[in-house]
C-alpha cells in the first residue's frame, strides 16, 4: 500500500492577480490560434470548430477582464495606505483588438 506524504510537501496556490494575467494571456494566444485556423482552411466542419472556439475564448476572455478589474477596485480600496501604490482599473486595460476582429 502506497500512503501519500503531503506534510512536507505544501503548494502555495498562485495569487490572484498573477493567475489572471496568464489566465488572460493565454485567452488571447487561443482567440489568435482560432483566428488563424480559421483564416486557412476551407473545410465546413473545421470552420464550426473555430468559430465555435473563438467565440468560447471570447467569452473567458470578457469575463476574465472583469474579474480582474473588479480585483484593481478591490486593491485600489484597500492600497490606501501611505507608501503603496494603487491600482487603477484603466492600467490594467489589455488589448481588446481581438475581440473585434470581423469574419470578412
Amino acid at each position: 500500500m502506497i500512503q501519500l506524504v503531503w506534510k512536507n510537501k505544501k503548494k502555495i496556490p498562485p495569487k490572484r492577480k498573477d493567475f489572471l494575467k496568464k489566465a488572460i494571456r493565454d485567452c488571447q494566444q487561443a482567440i489568435n490560434d482560432a483566428w488563424l485556423g480559421l483564416q486557412n482552411t476551407n473545410e465546413p466542419d473545421l470552420i464550426d470548430r473555430y468559430i465555435y472556439e473563438m467565440n468560447a475564448a471570447n467569452v473567458r476572455y470578457r469575463f476574465l477582464l472583469k474579474e480582474m478589474r473588479e480585483l484593481a477596485a478591490a486593491e485600489e480600496t484597500t492600497a490606501s495606505v501611505p507608501g503603496v501604490p494603487s491600482i487603477s482599473p484603466t492600467n490594467l486595460e489589455t488589448e481588446t483588438s481581438l475581440l473585434n476582429r470581423s469574419f470578412k
